[in-house]
């Protein structure tokens, strides 16, 4: 047996202790599957995209300090 187990992470979720990215992380872990995911939240399980590496800052083309 594992904590938290799916009946505490729904529990803390109903009193708006989690946010959806804390139950993505819980599937993530493995302390509940993506379908129980979508029974505390009531939306699709989606794995969270990650932002490409390095910053992502708009380019006039140029390259160098010129």
């Amino acid at each position: 047996m594992s904590y938290p187990e799916f009946a505490d992470i729904k529990q803390f979720y109903d009193w708006g202790c989690y946010t959806d990215d804390d139950i993505r992380t819980y599937v993530e872990l493995g302390c509940i599957t993506p379908n129980q995911f979508t029974e505390i939240t009531g939306k699709p399980y989606a794995k969270e995209e990650t932002p490409s590496e390095g910053l992502s800052w708009p380019s006039d083309g140029s390259v160098g300090t010129e």
